[in-house]
């Protein structure tokens, strides 16, 4: 018996000398990985930051290629705002022309139709046809119905969206200079006049406004769906400037900012006015916030109007 507890003393000592072995190199291995990932991602984080603009090293290649992205706005020049989108806008998918084959490609771009329709087809053909008569055509004859249904309901849902995009882009807005156009023919550069109770046609970077401080209340919910009214603001000394409609059209200038985003509660960018309002102001540069900017789809509240020029229009607007 003693001899036998000896024995087992011996194996039980022999398996926790290799458990602990065992856990040894398991530990041995991760670190051995940790210390793996921590070098690639040294690796990878240096990589990263050769090629980030404006940093303290970095190549004066990599700077001119981010400036060149900044979108560069000109006061009162539509020669040099041309290659910008206007503020026609389009939200639906078909027209009369290309609804058959966009909407058949859509439907058997689907697993189960494009499923059911190989199976039609292999029913027709006597070599793979279990069914005989009329019978082998009624996988084809269901798909087809169903198909039909899809389609009469797209034709119903598109037409609401062509309806609405005729009633947007015919709203009426007042351009500076040119009097009353339509949402769908602003462009970028436009400065235009937005009075009490009216929506926002395109994003603008506010000029002036009726108030002497400069603040304009702005309802978003079309937006973010908050109700609340939301206080905004353009340059003090801008509102002095542009105290009229004819000093707005004698700005000489541009704007400098991000090129177009969805980022609706961000905005980056310059003024810089070369000529302010005919008179010889000299240069004067206004940093533009997200405070100096009205996003198309908000509306103008308890102000009695606001002046602002384009940034942004059509397909480029951050609701858009």
């Amino acid at each position: 018996a003693e001899a036998r507890f000896e024995m087992l003393d011996h194996e039980q000592a022999h398996g926790l000398a290799r458990s602990g072995a065992r856990r040894k190199t398991i530990a041995t291995w991760q670190a051995h990985q940790k210390a793996r990932w921590l070098r690639f991602m040294r690796r990878a984080k240096g990589r990263v930051r050769e090629h980030l603009p404006f940093r303290r090293g970095a190549s004066k290649e990599a700077a001119e290629g981010a400036a060149a992205e900044l979108r560069t706005v000109e006061l009162n020049s539509e020669r040099a705002n041309l290659d910008f989108v206007d503020n026609f806008v389009a939200t639906s998918k078909y027209k009369v022309w290309n609804f058959v084959p966009i909407f058949l490609f859509e439907q058997l771009s689907r697993p189960a139709n494009a499923y059911f329709l190989t199976m039609g087809i292999l029913q027709c053909i006597d070599l793979f046809t279990l069914v005989e008569g009329f019978g082998r055509y009624g996988v084809l004859l269901t798909l087809g119905i169903m198909i039909s249904i899809s389609g009469v309901r797209e034709i119903i849902d598109d037409f609401h969206r062509h309806r609405q995009d005729r009633n947007v882009n015919g709203s009426d807005s007042f351009v500076v200079g040119a009097g009353s156009r339509k949402w769908g023919s602003l462009e970028v550069g436009n400065i235009i006049k937005v009075c009490n109770n009216e929506h926002v046609p395109a994003d603008i970077v506010i000029l002036a406004a009726s108030s002497t401080d400069g603040i304009v209340f702005v309802e978003t919910k079309n937006l973010d769906g908050e109700t609340n009214l939301k206080r905004k603001m353009c340059s003090p000394v801008l509102n002095q400037i542009c105290t009229s409609e004819d000093k707005m059209l004698a700005l000489r200038g541009r704007i400098q900012c991000d090129p177009p985003n969805d980022h609706i509660y961000k905005f980056s960018g310059s003024l810089t006015l070369d000529d302010a309002g005919g008179e010889s102001h000299g240069l004067k540069l206004f940093a533009i916030t997200p405070d100096s900017v009205l996003v198309r789809g908000s509306s103008i509240q308890n102000t009695d109007f606001v002046y602002g020029v384009i940034v942004y229009a059509g397909l480029d607007t951050k609701l858009m």
